[in-house]
Protein backbone atom coordinates (compact mmCIF):
# COMPACT_ATOMS: atom_id res chain seq x y z
CA UNK A 1 0.00 0.00 0.00
CA UNK A 2 1.41 3.38 -1.06
CA UNK A 3 0.29 6.97 -0.54
CA UNK A 4 0.20 9.64 -3.24
CA UNK A 5 3.89 10.34 -2.69
CA UNK A 6 4.81 6.68 -3.24
CA UNK A 7 5.49 6.06 0.47
CA UNK A 8 4.47 2.85 2.24
CA UNK A 9 1.37 3.05 4.43
CA UNK A 10 1.41 0.89 7.58
CA UNK A 11 -1.46 -0.42 9.75
CA UNK A 12 -4.05 -0.01 6.99
CA UNK A 13 -6.88 -2.52 6.71
CA UNK A 14 -7.43 -3.76 3.17
CA UNK A 15 -10.33 -5.82 1.83
CA UNK A 16 -10.95 -7.60 -1.45
CA UNK A 17 -13.51 -6.16 -3.89
CA UNK A 18 -15.19 -8.83 -6.00
CA UNK A 19 -15.18 -8.19 -9.76
CA UNK A 20 -18.16 -6.76 -11.57
CA UNK A 21 -19.11 -8.99 -14.50
CA UNK A 22 -21.11 -7.26 -17.22
CA UNK A 23 -22.99 -8.51 -20.24
CA UNK A 24 -24.58 -6.62 -23.13
CA UNK A 25 -27.38 -4.49 -21.72
CA UNK A 26 -25.95 -4.20 -18.20
CA UNK A 27 -25.37 -0.72 -16.74
CA UNK A 28 -21.94 0.68 -17.60
CA UNK A 29 -19.99 0.54 -14.34
CA UNK A 30 -16.70 -0.56 -12.85
CA UNK A 31 -17.97 -1.10 -9.34
CA UNK A 32 -17.72 -4.40 -7.51
CA UNK A 33 -18.94 -5.65 -4.13
CA UNK A 34 -16.74 -5.67 -0.99
CA UNK A 35 -16.03 -9.07 0.57
CA UNK A 36 -15.07 -10.27 4.04
CA UNK A 37 -11.48 -11.02 2.90
CA UNK A 38 -9.35 -8.54 4.87
CA UNK A 39 -5.75 -8.00 6.02
CA UNK A 40 -3.65 -5.23 7.60
CA UNK A 41 -0.47 -3.74 6.13
CA UNK A 42 2.80 -4.02 8.04
CA UNK A 43 5.45 -1.33 8.63
CA UNK A 44 6.62 -1.71 5.03
CA UNK A 45 3.11 -1.31 3.67
CA UNK A 46 2.86 -5.00 2.72
CA UNK A 47 0.03 -7.39 3.42
CA UNK A 48 -0.97 -10.88 2.34
CA UNK A 49 -4.10 -12.99 2.47
CA UNK A 50 -5.44 -16.19 0.98
CA UNK A 51 -8.25 -15.18 -1.39
CA UNK A 52 -9.65 -16.04 -4.79
CA UNK A 53 -7.46 -14.34 -7.38
CA UNK A 54 -10.38 -12.31 -8.72
CA UNK A 55 -11.17 -8.64 -8.26
CA UNK A 56 -9.01 -6.03 -6.58
CA UNK A 57 -8.11 -4.69 -3.14
CA UNK A 58 -9.37 -1.49 -1.51
CA UNK A 59 -8.65 0.35 1.73
CA UNK A 60 -11.26 -0.31 4.41
CA UNK A 61 -9.74 1.56 7.40
CA UNK A 62 -11.78 4.59 8.54
CA UNK A 63 -10.38 7.87 7.29
CA UNK A 64 -8.73 6.37 4.19
CA UNK A 65 -9.89 5.93 0.62
CA UNK A 66 -8.51 4.08 -2.40
CA UNK A 67 -7.31 6.18 -5.31
CA UNK A 68 -5.72 3.51 -7.52
CA UNK A 69 -5.93 -0.27 -7.31
CA UNK A 70 -4.58 -3.09 -9.47
CA UNK A 71 -6.29 -6.28 -10.52
CA UNK A 72 -5.45 -9.24 -8.33
CA UNK A 73 -2.51 -11.09 -9.91
CA UNK A 74 -3.31 -14.44 -11.43
CA UNK A 75 0.16 -15.87 -10.84
CA UNK A 76 0.93 -17.42 -7.46
CA UNK A 77 3.85 -15.14 -6.61
CA UNK A 78 2.34 -11.91 -7.91
CA UNK A 79 1.79 -8.73 -5.98
CA UNK A 80 -1.13 -6.33 -6.00
CA UNK A 81 -0.76 -2.59 -5.55
CA UNK A 82 -2.91 0.11 -3.97
CA UNK A 83 -2.49 3.86 -3.83
CA UNK A 84 -4.49 5.44 -1.02
CA UNK A 85 -5.16 8.88 0.41
CA UNK A 86 -6.76 10.31 3.50
CA UNK A 87 -10.48 10.75 2.95
CA UNK A 88 -12.78 13.65 3.52
CA UNK A 89 -16.48 14.35 2.99
CA UNK A 90 -17.36 16.45 -0.03
CA UNK A 91 -20.86 17.68 -0.73
CA UNK A 92 -22.64 20.20 -2.88
CA UNK A 93 -25.65 21.16 -4.88
CA UNK A 94 -26.23 21.58 -8.62
CA UNK A 95 -28.71 24.12 -9.99
CA UNK A 96 -29.55 25.66 -13.35
CA UNK A 97 -29.02 29.31 -14.26
CA UNK A 98 -32.31 30.25 -12.58
CA UNK A 99 -31.28 28.59 -9.35
CA UNK A 100 -33.61 25.62 -9.76
CA UNK A 101 -32.22 22.30 -8.42
CA UNK A 102 -31.22 19.72 -11.02
CA UNK A 103 -31.83 16.04 -10.28
CA UNK A 104 -30.04 13.20 -12.06
CA UNK A 105 -26.82 15.15 -12.65
CA UNK A 106 -23.70 12.98 -12.82
CA UNK A 107 -20.88 14.22 -10.60
CA UNK A 108 -17.54 12.48 -11.15
CA UNK A 109 -14.61 12.99 -8.75
CA UNK A 110 -11.04 12.17 -9.63
CA UNK A 111 -7.53 13.09 -8.55
CA UNK A 112 -6.06 15.80 -10.76
CA UNK A 113 -4.07 13.86 -13.42
CA UNK A 114 -0.87 15.87 -12.92
CA UNK A 115 -0.97 14.95 -9.23
CA UNK A 116 -0.53 11.27 -10.11
CA UNK A 117 2.18 11.48 -12.76
CA UNK A 118 5.01 11.56 -10.22
CA UNK A 119 4.07 7.97 -9.28
CA UNK A 120 5.72 6.85 -12.53
CA UNK A 121 5.65 3.09 -13.04
CA UNK A 122 3.03 2.64 -10.32
CA UNK A 123 0.44 3.85 -12.83
CA UNK A 124 1.12 0.77 -14.98
CA UNK A 125 -0.03 -1.54 -12.23
CA UNK A 126 -3.02 0.32 -10.82
CA UNK A 127 -6.30 1.76 -12.04
CA UNK A 128 -8.65 4.47 -10.72
CA UNK A 129 -11.41 3.38 -8.37
CA UNK A 130 -14.94 4.49 -9.30
CA UNK A 131 -16.20 7.62 -7.59
CA UNK A 132 -19.34 8.88 -9.36
CA UNK A 133 -22.38 10.46 -7.73
CA UNK A 134 -25.86 11.40 -8.95
CA UNK A 135 -27.80 14.38 -7.57
CA UNK A 136 -31.15 13.84 -5.84
CA UNK A 137 -34.39 15.76 -6.36
CA UNK A 138 -33.00 18.76 -4.46
CA UNK A 139 -29.89 18.82 -6.66
CA UNK A 140 -27.73 17.65 -3.75
CA UNK A 141 -24.85 15.18 -3.81
CA UNK A 142 -22.53 13.94 -1.09
CA UNK A 143 -19.43 11.77 -0.96
CA UNK A 144 -17.92 10.66 2.35
CA UNK A 145 -14.70 9.24 0.89
CA UNK A 146 -13.32 11.93 -1.43
CA UNK A 147 -9.49 11.85 -1.49
CA UNK A 148 -7.62 14.66 0.24
CA UNK A 149 -5.74 15.86 -2.80
CA UNK A 150 -6.07 18.17 -5.77
CA UNK A 151 -9.40 17.12 -7.29
CA UNK A 152 -11.21 17.53 -10.58
CA UNK A 153 -15.01 17.54 -10.33
CA UNK A 154 -16.80 16.97 -13.65
CA UNK A 155 -20.55 17.66 -13.73
CA UNK A 156 -22.84 16.68 -16.61
CA UNK A 157 -26.49 16.32 -17.49
CA UNK A 158 -28.07 15.91 -20.90
CA UNK A 159 -29.25 19.30 -22.17
CA UNK A 160 -26.62 21.27 -20.27
CA UNK A 161 -23.03 22.29 -20.84
CA UNK A 162 -20.42 20.11 -19.15
CA UNK A 163 -18.95 21.90 -16.13
CA UNK A 164 -15.52 21.12 -14.67
CA UNK A 165 -14.21 22.46 -11.36
CA UNK A 166 -10.64 22.10 -10.14
CA UNK A 167 -10.21 22.00 -6.38
CA UNK A 168 -6.76 22.59 -4.87
CA UNK A 169 -5.87 20.41 -1.89
CA UNK A 170 -6.24 22.69 1.13
CA UNK A 171 -4.21 20.43 3.41
CA UNK A 172 -1.03 19.66 1.45
CA UNK A 173 0.96 16.64 2.67
CA UNK A 174 -1.49 14.22 4.40
CA UNK A 175 1.19 13.14 6.88
CA UNK A 176 1.30 16.68 8.31
CA UNK A 177 -2.40 16.78 9.18
CA UNK A 178 -3.36 16.70 12.85
CA UNK A 179 -4.93 13.37 13.70
CA UNK A 180 -7.87 15.18 15.28
CA UNK A 181 -8.76 16.71 11.91
CA UNK A 182 -8.73 13.45 9.96
CA UNK A 183 -12.49 13.60 9.38
CA UNK A 184 -12.83 17.37 8.88
CA UNK A 185 -13.56 18.57 5.38
CA UNK A 186 -11.15 21.01 3.83
CA UNK A 187 -13.70 22.06 1.19
CA UNK A 188 -16.75 24.23 1.58
CA UNK A 189 -19.95 22.74 0.13
CA UNK A 190 -19.89 23.23 -3.62
CA UNK A 191 -22.51 25.31 -5.41
CA UNK A 192 -22.42 24.34 -9.07
CA UNK A 193 -24.40 26.07 -11.80
CA UNK A 194 -25.03 24.32 -15.12
CA UNK A 195 -25.75 26.40 -18.21
CA UNK A 196 -28.35 25.32 -20.73
CA UNK A 197 -26.72 23.72 -23.75
CA UNK A 198 -26.45 25.86 -26.89
CA UNK A 199 -26.68 22.74 -29.07
CA UNK A 200 -29.83 21.78 -31.00
CA UNK A 201 -32.26 20.42 -28.41
CA UNK A 202 -35.20 18.06 -28.60
CA UNK A 203 -37.78 17.88 -25.83
CA UNK A 204 -40.80 15.66 -25.66
CA UNK A 205 -42.59 12.77 -24.08
CA UNK A 206 -42.52 9.01 -24.44
CA UNK A 207 -45.86 7.20 -24.31
CA UNK A 208 -46.98 3.62 -24.76
CA UNK A 209 -49.38 2.35 -27.42
CA UNK A 210 -52.36 3.45 -25.31
CA UNK A 211 -51.02 6.97 -24.88
CA UNK A 212 -49.90 6.61 -21.26
CA UNK A 213 -46.60 8.28 -20.28
CA UNK A 214 -43.63 5.94 -19.99
CA UNK A 215 -41.04 6.34 -17.25
CA UNK A 216 -37.51 4.96 -17.69
CA UNK A 217 -37.43 4.86 -21.49
CA UNK A 218 -34.02 5.50 -23.02
CA UNK A 219 -33.93 8.27 -25.64
CA UNK A 220 -31.04 9.31 -27.89
CA UNK A 221 -30.20 11.00 -31.17
CA UNK A 222 -27.12 8.79 -31.52
CA UNK A 223 -25.07 10.68 -28.91
CA UNK A 224 -25.85 11.05 -25.19
CA UNK A 225 -28.65 8.91 -23.76
CA UNK A 226 -31.43 10.47 -21.70
CA UNK A 227 -34.08 8.72 -19.62
CA UNK A 228 -37.73 9.76 -19.50
CA UNK A 229 -39.13 10.81 -16.12
CA UNK A 230 -42.40 9.84 -14.42
CA UNK A 231 -44.35 12.10 -16.79
CA UNK A 232 -42.58 10.54 -19.79
CA UNK A 233 -40.65 13.77 -20.42
CA UNK A 234 -37.14 13.87 -21.81
CA UNK A 235 -34.55 16.29 -23.20
CA UNK A 236 -31.69 15.38 -25.55
CA UNK A 237 -29.14 17.45 -27.45
CA UNK A 238 -27.28 16.83 -30.69
CA UNK A 239 -23.83 18.14 -31.62
CA UNK A 240 -23.55 18.36 -35.43
CA UNK A 241 -19.76 18.59 -35.20
CA UNK A 242 -19.47 15.03 -33.96
CA UNK A 243 -22.11 13.01 -35.75
CA UNK A 244 -22.97 10.04 -33.55
CA UNK A 245 -19.71 10.19 -31.59
CA UNK A 246 -19.20 11.83 -28.26
CA UNK A 247 -17.11 15.04 -28.65
CA UNK A 248 -14.15 13.78 -26.70
CA UNK A 249 -10.92 13.26 -28.63
CA UNK A 250 -9.01 11.77 -25.70
CA UNK A 251 -11.20 8.67 -25.90
CA UNK A 252 -9.95 7.93 -29.40
CA UNK A 253 -12.92 9.25 -31.36
CA UNK A 254 -12.45 11.24 -34.53
CA UNK A 255 -12.67 15.02 -34.21
CA UNK A 256 -13.06 15.56 -37.97
CA UNK A 257 -16.23 17.57 -38.44
CA UNK A 258 -18.73 15.72 -40.65
CA UNK A 259 -21.12 17.47 -42.98
CA UNK A 260 -24.04 19.15 -41.26
CA UNK A 261 -26.90 16.60 -41.28
CA UNK A 262 -30.21 17.48 -42.89
CA UNK A 263 -32.11 15.58 -40.23
CA UNK A 264 -31.74 13.83 -36.88
CA UNK A 265 -33.06 10.35 -36.15
CA UNK A 266 -34.39 10.17 -32.62
CA UNK A 267 -34.94 6.76 -31.01
CA UNK A 268 -36.61 5.63 -27.82
CA UNK A 269 -36.68 2.16 -26.28
CA UNK A 270 -37.73 0.23 -23.20
CA UNK A 271 -37.23 -3.51 -23.04
CA UNK A 272 -40.79 -4.42 -22.01
CA UNK A 273 -42.61 -1.94 -24.25
CA UNK A 274 -40.66 -1.81 -27.51
CA UNK A 275 -39.22 1.06 -29.49
CA UNK A 276 -39.98 4.19 -31.47
CA UNK A 277 -38.15 6.35 -33.99
CA UNK A 278 -38.71 9.80 -35.36
CA UNK A 279 -36.98 11.75 -38.13
CA UNK A 280 -36.57 15.45 -37.29
CA UNK A 281 -35.43 18.19 -39.65
CA UNK A 282 -32.18 19.63 -38.34
CA UNK A 283 -33.09 22.93 -36.60
CA UNK A 284 -31.26 26.14 -37.55
CA UNK A 285 -28.86 27.76 -35.11
CA UNK A 286 -30.61 29.48 -32.22
CA UNK A 287 -33.94 27.79 -32.90
CA UNK A 288 -36.14 26.89 -29.89
CA UNK A 289 -36.22 23.24 -28.78
CA UNK A 290 -38.06 20.84 -31.07
CA UNK A 291 -41.01 19.17 -29.32
CA UNK A 292 -41.96 15.59 -30.23
CA UNK A 293 -43.93 12.64 -28.91
CA UNK A 294 -42.50 9.15 -29.26
CA UNK A 295 -44.90 6.20 -29.14
CA UNK A 296 -43.42 2.83 -28.16
CA UNK A 297 -45.50 0.86 -30.61
CA UNK A 298 -42.88 -1.23 -32.44
CA UNK A 299 -42.19 -4.48 -30.62
CA UNK A 300 -38.70 -5.94 -30.43
CA UNK A 301 -37.97 -8.83 -32.79
CA UNK A 302 -36.56 -12.30 -32.11
CA UNK A 303 -34.56 -14.95 -33.93
CA UNK A 304 -35.18 -18.60 -33.08
CA UNK A 305 -33.48 -21.78 -34.20
CA UNK A 306 -31.20 -24.68 -33.33
CA UNK A 307 -27.47 -25.37 -33.29
CA UNK A 308 -26.45 -28.75 -34.75
CA UNK A 309 -23.07 -30.42 -35.17
CA UNK A 310 -21.73 -31.86 -38.44
CA UNK A 311 -23.71 -35.09 -37.89
CA UNK A 312 -26.97 -33.21 -37.32
CA UNK A 313 -26.94 -33.81 -33.57
CA UNK A 314 -27.99 -30.96 -31.22
CA UNK A 315 -25.25 -28.91 -29.51
CA UNK A 316 -26.15 -27.85 -25.99
CA UNK A 317 -24.72 -25.11 -23.72
CA UNK A 318 -23.14 -22.89 -26.35
CA UNK A 319 -23.81 -19.17 -26.66
CA UNK A 320 -25.61 -17.69 -29.66
CA UNK A 321 -25.71 -13.93 -30.14
CA UNK A 322 -25.78 -11.24 -32.79
CA UNK A 323 -22.27 -10.35 -33.91
CA UNK A 324 -23.00 -6.70 -34.65
CA UNK A 325 -25.65 -4.31 -33.43
CA UNK A 326 -27.39 -0.97 -34.04
CA UNK A 327 -25.80 2.10 -32.46
CA UNK A 328 -28.19 3.82 -30.03
CA UNK A 329 -25.96 6.27 -28.16
CA UNK A 330 -23.31 6.49 -25.49
CA UNK A 331 -23.13 6.82 -21.73
CA UNK A 332 -20.26 7.39 -19.30
CA UNK A 333 -18.72 4.34 -17.62
CA UNK A 334 -18.98 4.96 -13.91
CA UNK A 335 -15.64 5.75 -12.36
CA UNK A 336 -13.50 5.22 -15.44
CA UNK A 337 -13.55 8.59 -17.22
CA UNK A 338 -14.47 6.80 -20.46
CA UNK A 339 -17.68 6.14 -22.37
CA UNK A 340 -19.54 3.05 -23.45
CA UNK A 341 -21.44 2.83 -26.72
CA UNK A 342 -24.87 1.32 -26.15
CA UNK A 343 -26.84 -0.46 -28.81
CA UNK A 344 -30.54 -0.40 -29.55
CA UNK A 345 -30.49 -4.14 -28.94
CA UNK A 346 -29.11 -3.73 -25.41
CA UNK A 347 -31.83 -1.17 -24.66
CA UNK A 348 -34.40 -3.72 -25.80
CA UNK A 349 -33.00 -6.40 -23.48
CA UNK A 350 -30.97 -8.45 -25.95
CA UNK A 351 -28.38 -10.79 -24.45
CA UNK A 352 -26.60 -14.00 -25.50
CA UNK A 353 -28.83 -17.07 -25.61
CA UNK A 354 -27.59 -20.43 -24.35
CA UNK A 355 -28.69 -23.48 -26.30
CA UNK A 356 -30.83 -26.05 -24.49
CA UNK A 357 -30.41 -29.82 -24.59
CA UNK A 358 -32.08 -30.02 -28.02
CA UNK A 359 -29.81 -27.27 -29.39
CA UNK A 360 -32.58 -24.68 -29.52
CA UNK A 361 -32.08 -20.97 -28.86
CA UNK A 362 -34.10 -17.76 -28.87
CA UNK A 363 -32.53 -14.29 -29.05
CA UNK A 364 -34.84 -11.46 -27.97
CA UNK A 365 -34.56 -7.66 -28.09
CA UNK A 366 -33.68 -7.25 -31.76
CA UNK A 367 -34.34 -4.44 -34.21
CA UNK A 368 -35.90 -4.81 -37.65
CA UNK A 369 -32.74 -5.63 -39.61
CA UNK A 370 -30.48 -8.53 -40.55
CA UNK A 371 -27.81 -9.92 -38.25
CA UNK A 372 -24.94 -12.34 -38.46
CA UNK A 373 -25.13 -14.81 -35.58
CA UNK A 374 -22.11 -16.13 -33.73
CA UNK A 375 -22.10 -19.50 -32.02
CA UNK A 376 -19.47 -19.56 -29.26
CA UNK A 377 -18.16 -22.23 -26.92
CA UNK A 378 -17.03 -19.78 -24.23
CA UNK A 379 -14.43 -22.06 -22.60
CA UNK A 380 -12.70 -23.38 -25.73
CA UNK A 381 -13.43 -20.25 -27.85
CA UNK A 382 -14.75 -22.41 -30.66
CA UNK A 383 -16.99 -20.27 -32.83
CA UNK A 384 -18.79 -20.07 -36.12
CA UNK A 385 -20.46 -17.11 -37.81
CA UNK A 386 -23.59 -17.28 -39.95
CA UNK A 387 -24.59 -15.35 -43.05
CA UNK A 388 -26.95 -12.40 -42.38
CA UNK A 389 -30.32 -13.54 -40.99
CA UNK A 390 -33.41 -11.31 -40.83
CA UNK A 391 -34.87 -10.60 -37.40
CA UNK A 392 -38.17 -12.36 -36.90
CA UNK A 393 -36.79 -15.55 -38.48
CA UNK A 394 -37.85 -18.92 -37.08
CA UNK A 395 -36.44 -22.39 -37.68
CA UNK A 396 -32.88 -21.13 -38.25
CA UNK A 397 -30.30 -23.96 -38.31
CA UNK A 398 -26.68 -23.15 -37.44
CA UNK A 399 -23.95 -25.74 -37.98
CA UNK A 400 -21.19 -25.89 -35.39
CA UNK A 401 -18.17 -28.20 -35.18
CA UNK A 402 -17.24 -28.76 -31.48
CA UNK A 403 -14.20 -30.80 -32.53
CA UNK A 404 -12.45 -28.03 -34.50
CA UNK A 405 -9.78 -27.68 -31.85
CA UNK A 406 -6.21 -28.59 -31.22
CA UNK A 407 -2.96 -27.79 -29.44
CA UNK A 408 -1.08 -24.48 -29.41
CA UNK A 409 2.50 -24.59 -28.14
CA UNK A 410 5.79 -22.79 -28.51
CA UNK A 411 8.04 -20.44 -26.61
CA UNK A 412 8.46 -16.73 -25.93
CA UNK A 413 11.82 -15.08 -26.54
CA UNK A 414 13.17 -11.55 -26.41
CA UNK A 415 14.72 -9.76 -29.38
CA UNK A 416 18.08 -11.37 -28.65
CA UNK A 417 16.51 -14.81 -28.82
CA UNK A 418 16.72 -15.42 -25.07
CA UNK A 419 13.78 -17.22 -23.42
CA UNK A 420 11.34 -15.11 -21.41
CA UNK A 421 9.83 -16.85 -18.41
CA UNK A 422 6.69 -15.82 -16.52
CA UNK A 423 4.73 -14.61 -19.54
CA UNK A 424 1.02 -15.24 -19.18
CA UNK A 425 -0.24 -16.70 -22.48
CA UNK A 426 -4.01 -16.87 -22.98
CA UNK A 427 -6.39 -17.09 -25.90
CA UNK A 428 -9.24 -14.72 -26.72
CA UNK A 429 -11.68 -13.94 -29.50
CA UNK A 430 -13.98 -11.07 -30.32
CA UNK A 431 -17.43 -11.83 -29.03
CA UNK A 432 -19.56 -9.01 -30.45
CA UNK A 433 -19.11 -5.58 -31.99
CA UNK A 434 -20.71 -2.24 -31.15
CA UNK A 435 -20.33 1.47 -31.68
CA UNK A 436 -19.54 3.48 -34.80
CA UNK A 437 -17.27 1.55 -37.16
CA UNK A 438 -17.40 -1.39 -34.71
CA UNK A 439 -14.99 0.41 -32.36
CA UNK A 440 -16.25 -1.31 -29.25
CA UNK A 441 -16.24 -5.05 -28.80
CA UNK A 442 -16.26 -7.65 -26.06
CA UNK A 443 -13.55 -10.24 -25.68
CA UNK A 444 -14.17 -13.81 -24.65
CA UNK A 445 -11.04 -15.01 -22.85
CA UNK A 446 -10.29 -18.70 -22.66
CA UNK A 447 -7.56 -20.99 -21.38
CA UNK A 448 -4.32 -19.53 -20.01
CA UNK A 449 -0.90 -20.74 -18.96
CA UNK A 450 2.47 -19.28 -17.99
CA UNK A 451 5.79 -19.76 -19.74
CA UNK A 452 8.40 -21.84 -17.90
CA UNK A 453 12.09 -21.08 -17.34
CA UNK A 454 12.80 -21.87 -20.99
CA UNK A 455 9.96 -19.68 -22.22
CA UNK A 456 7.85 -22.67 -23.25
CA UNK A 457 4.07 -22.92 -23.08
CA UNK A 458 1.29 -25.21 -24.27
CA UNK A 459 -2.49 -24.82 -24.47
CA UNK A 460 -4.80 -27.73 -25.25
CA UNK A 461 -8.18 -27.87 -27.00
CA UNK A 462 -7.92 -24.41 -28.57
CA UNK A 463 -10.04 -23.44 -31.57
CA UNK A 464 -8.37 -23.96 -34.95
CA UNK A 465 -9.18 -20.44 -36.17
CA UNK A 466 -10.45 -17.05 -35.10
CA UNK A 467 -8.49 -16.67 -31.86
CA UNK A 468 -5.77 -14.30 -30.70
CA UNK A 469 -3.00 -14.92 -28.22
CA UNK A 470 -2.67 -12.50 -25.32
CA UNK A 471 0.88 -12.10 -24.03
CA UNK A 472 1.02 -10.36 -20.68
CA UNK A 473 3.45 -10.04 -17.80
CA UNK A 474 5.17 -7.48 -15.62
CA UNK A 475 8.41 -7.80 -17.57
CA UNK A 476 7.12 -7.36 -21.13
CA UNK A 477 5.21 -4.87 -23.24
CA UNK A 478 1.73 -6.46 -23.47
CA UNK A 479 0.67 -7.88 -26.82
CA UNK A 480 -3.04 -8.58 -26.56
CA UNK A 481 -3.92 -9.32 -30.20
CA UNK A 482 -1.18 -11.64 -31.49
CA UNK A 483 -2.74 -13.18 -34.61
CA UNK A 484 -1.75 -16.80 -35.21
CA UNK A 485 -4.27 -17.82 -37.90
CA UNK A 486 -1.61 -17.34 -40.59
CA UNK A 487 0.97 -19.51 -38.81
CA UNK A 488 1.58 -22.77 -40.77
CA UNK A 489 2.35 -24.74 -37.60
CA UNK A 490 0.75 -23.81 -34.28
CA UNK A 491 2.67 -26.23 -32.05
CA UNK A 492 6.16 -24.77 -32.63
CA UNK A 493 5.48 -21.03 -32.32
CA UNK A 494 8.31 -18.66 -31.49
CA UNK A 495 6.81 -15.47 -30.14
CA UNK A 496 9.13 -12.47 -29.85
CA UNK A 497 8.22 -10.10 -27.02
CA UNK A 498 9.64 -6.73 -26.03
CA UNK A 499 11.16 -6.39 -22.58
CA UNK A 500 9.18 -3.72 -20.76
CA UNK A 501 10.97 -0.48 -20.01
CA UNK A 502 9.44 2.74 -18.76
CA UNK A 503 9.91 6.24 -20.04
CA UNK A 504 8.71 9.57 -18.69
CA UNK A 505 9.38 13.10 -19.92
CA UNK A 506 9.76 16.36 -18.11
CA UNK A 507 8.60 18.63 -20.93
CA UNK A 508 10.15 21.91 -19.82
CA UNK A 509 9.16 24.58 -22.39
CA UNK A 510 9.07 22.20 -25.36
CA UNK A 511 5.30 22.57 -25.76
CA UNK A 512 6.08 25.91 -27.42
CA UNK A 513 8.23 24.25 -30.09
CA UNK A 514 6.80 20.75 -30.63
CA UNK A 515 3.36 19.16 -30.56
CA UNK A 516 3.94 15.36 -30.75
CA UNK A 517 6.52 12.79 -29.68
CA UNK A 518 7.08 9.29 -31.08
CA UNK A 519 9.70 6.56 -30.66
CA UNK A 520 12.04 5.06 -33.23
CA UNK A 521 14.25 1.97 -33.38
CA UNK A 522 17.86 1.99 -34.57
CA UNK A 523 16.79 1.57 -38.21
CA UNK A 524 14.37 4.52 -38.01
CA UNK A 525 11.25 2.37 -37.73
CA UNK A 526 8.48 4.03 -35.73
CA UNK A 527 7.69 1.95 -32.65
CA UNK A 528 4.41 1.62 -30.85
CA UNK A 529 4.24 1.78 -27.07
CA UNK A 530 1.66 1.39 -24.34
CA UNK A 531 -0.19 3.57 -21.88
CA UNK A 532 -1.14 1.10 -19.17
CA UNK A 533 -3.03 3.58 -17.00
CA UNK A 534 -6.76 3.27 -16.54
CA UNK A 535 -8.87 0.20 -17.20
CA UNK A 536 -6.98 -1.32 -20.08
CA UNK A 537 -3.98 -1.29 -22.34
CA UNK A 538 -3.92 1.63 -24.76
CA UNK A 539 -1.59 1.14 -27.75
CA UNK A 540 -0.09 4.46 -28.90
CA UNK A 541 1.96 5.68 -31.85
CA UNK A 542 2.70 9.07 -30.31
CA UNK A 543 1.80 11.34 -27.40
CA UNK A 544 1.16 15.10 -27.30
CA UNK A 545 3.90 17.37 -25.98
CA UNK A 546 2.54 19.06 -22.88
CA UNK A 547 3.79 20.91 -19.81
CA UNK A 548 5.08 19.40 -16.58
CA UNK A 549 5.41 15.62 -16.56
CA UNK A 550 4.24 13.15 -19.17
CA UNK A 551 2.62 9.85 -18.21
CA UNK A 552 5.05 7.00 -17.60
CA UNK A 553 4.72 4.92 -20.76
CA UNK A 554 5.71 1.29 -21.28
CA UNK A 555 8.15 1.01 -24.19
CA UNK A 556 10.03 -1.87 -25.86
CA UNK A 557 13.70 -2.26 -25.03
CA UNK A 558 14.87 -1.49 -28.60
CA UNK A 559 13.51 2.08 -28.62
CA UNK A 560 16.63 4.19 -29.17
CA UNK A 561 15.29 7.65 -30.02
CA UNK A 562 12.46 9.90 -28.89
CA UNK A 563 11.54 12.17 -31.80
CA UNK A 564 9.75 15.49 -31.23
CA UNK A 565 7.78 16.87 -34.17
CA UNK A 566 5.70 19.91 -35.01
CA UNK A 567 3.11 19.66 -37.73
CA UNK A 568 4.58 16.28 -38.67
CA UNK A 569 8.13 17.62 -39.18
CA UNK A 570 11.00 16.59 -36.95
CA UNK A 571 12.20 19.26 -34.50
CA UNK A 572 14.74 17.27 -32.51
CA UNK A 573 15.54 13.73 -31.41
CA UNK A 574 16.68 12.56 -28.00
CA UNK A 575 18.81 9.40 -27.52
CA UNK A 576 17.34 6.86 -25.12
CA UNK A 577 18.94 4.16 -22.99
CA UNK A 578 16.01 1.98 -21.88
CA UNK A 579 16.71 -0.61 -19.21
CA UNK A 580 14.14 -3.39 -18.62
CA UNK A 581 12.27 -2.89 -15.35
CA UNK A 582 13.52 0.65 -14.82
CA UNK A 583 12.05 4.10 -15.35
CA UNK A 584 14.06 6.51 -17.50
CA UNK A 585 13.19 10.14 -16.76
CA UNK A 586 14.18 12.40 -19.65
CA UNK A 587 14.40 16.14 -19.01
CA UNK A 588 14.00 17.98 -22.27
Amino acid sequence: VLDLEGRAVAALEVCRIAPFVSRPGDPATRRGAPTDDCATSDDGGRFSMKVPRLGRFAASSPGWTTVLSGELPLDEGGESLLVVARSQPLAGRVVDERGRPLAGVEVALEIAPQRLLALGQVLDAAMPMPRTLVTDESGAFACDDAPRADLVVAVWKEGFERHIVELADPFGDPFTWPKSSAQDSGFEPLHLVLKQSSLPTVIGTVVDASGQPVEGASVSAGQGIASSDAAGSFLVTFDPEHGSNRPCAEHGHSTTAPERPESIELRAARADLGMARCEIAFPPAGAPPVAVQLVLASQAQTIEGRVLDLRGEPVASVEVFVLEDTLFGWEPVEGSGSISHRSLESMLGASPASTSADGSFRIVGLSERSYRLQVLHAERLLSTISDPISSGSRGVVLTFDPEARGRIAGRTVDRQGQPVAGVRVSVSCRQWWAGPEDRDFALAIGAATETDSEGRFALEDVAHAGVFLRLEGHGIVPDIFRDIDSEPERTTLELVVGRRCHLQFHWGDWSERADRLHLEAEDGTTLGFMDLRGWGVTPLDSIPVDTGLSPAIAIPDHALHAVLTRGGREVTRVPLAPVPGELELVRL
